[in-house]
């Protein structure tokens, strides 16, 4: 019998080397077809409870951006104010000043339109008894700065004239066509505020909810609602009263939440608060998290990979079963009644990123053996 020569066990070993390589740890051939991301046993869901807690985030805020002055009084009517030997004409204008918003008060102006005047006295502006203002303007428009230090909840602002002088056949005379009183206010176009959650309070987290109690858009403008920086639970134009948004991604530990107008307007707000959804009995719910590396979120991306969510259904329940995938924004996977066995649910580089929730839910009990999360080469 012939014996086995060098050659031929070099071959031999090199033919074996070929073959380990696509099956060993590190082999191209095991990593070019499948990626493994999450593998986890689920068991019961569905027919849970849920508690909430209130968080109050201020009982009172005022934003504005691009409103250089907000009337409190406007008078169109044409008015007279005169002065003479037999003559004696004036005009009182009487206006508030929210409480809410004298602490923020900037500034406070007269504006006047003067149609007619013969300039024999001066014109006279009286603030709360305080005499503030003594001038002889022309035609025209006339805008005279009121000092805050003289204001008050209820104003009482009076226009006079002086005397004509030695002009005893006349008296002094100006004719008002128009007359504002407007305020400026120091107001911020975005305010950001924190609140926490405890550890429990994560790991069972449902959902979240922005209350206002009283929304006023005395100016209306684009409002937008953001959590974290980066999630945008709501932006558009709220109209007057009550109002709320819901939210269920990107919760932490430590959040702010911010409400900033992208456009001009002036809003305020009364008693605004998170209200945050938990679940008291944790198996309602299955929810886990999982993350993508770079390298596979590109290949999702690019759309050489593709996402597959394997659920096992072992008992199935007659009524939904409620898939959702939350990355930067949520997205519904699956909702209808699933069928006992496997189903699979793909999903692109657009719906998720680097860190990723998956949540499955049901409003009846299902009993669900594992979920496989896994990205897939296409062929």
């Amino acid at each position: 019998m012939k014996g086995i020569g060098v050659p031929e066990i070099v071959i031999s070993v090199g033919l074996l080397l070929v073959l380990l390589a696509g099956f060993l740890p590190g082999g191209t051939r095991s990593q070019s077809k499948e990626v493994l991301l999450l593998s986890q046993e689920v068991g019961r869901i569905g027919a849970g409870n849920y508690d909430y807690k209130h968080i109050p985030l201020v009982s009172s805020m005022m934003l504005a951006r691009g409103v250089d002055g907000t009337p409190l009084i406007t008078q169109k009517e044409s008015r007279e104010v005169a002065k003479g030997i037999i003559t004696t004409q004036e005009h009182t204008v009487r206006f508030s000043i929210p409480a809410s918003t004298m602490g923020d008060l900037d500034t406070a102006t007269l504006l006047l339109e003067i149609d007619e005047t013969n300039n024999y006295g001066p014109l006279i502006l009286t603030l709360n008894g305080n005499e503030i203002w003594k001038d002889f303007p022309g035609e025209g428009r006339l805008e005279v700065e009121l000092p805050i230090a003289y204001l008050q909840s209820e104003n009482s602002l009076k226009l006079s004239a002086g005397s004509s002088g030695w002009r005893i056949w006349a008296p002094t005379i100006y004719k008002i066509e128009e007359l504002k009183v407007m305020e400026t206010l120091s107001r911020d176009e975005e305010q950001t505020f924190t609140f926490t959650l405890s550890k429990d309070e994560l790991k069972n987290y449902y959902m979240g909810r922005v209350y206002v109690g009283y929304m006023n858009p005395q100016i209306s403008g684009e409002l937008a609602i953001t959590l974290n920086n980066e999630n945008v639970i709501f932006r558009g134009e709220p109209g007057t009263g009550a109002f709320n948004t819901a939210f269920s991604s990107g919760i932490r530990e430590t959040n702010t939440i911010s409400f900033k107008l992208l456009k001009d307007g002036y809003y305020e707000m009364r008693n605004v608060e998170v209200v945050i959804f938990t679940r008291t009995n944790a198996s309602s719910i299955f929810v886990t998290n999982f993350e993508v590396e770079p390298v596979n979120l590109a290949q999702l991306r690019d759309g050489s990979w593709t996402g597959v969510i394997e659920i096992r259904v072992n008992v199935a329940a007659d009524d939904i079963l409620r898939v959702t995938l939350s990355s930067e924004t949520d997205r519904q996977l699956y909702e209808a009644k699933a069928p006992e066995g496997l189903l699979e649910l793909a999903f692109t580089g657009d719906e998720v990123s680097s860190t990723n929730r998956l949540m499955i839910e049901s409003p009846n009990v299902y009993e669900i053996t594992d979920v496989k999360i896994k990205l897939v080469k296409n062929s």
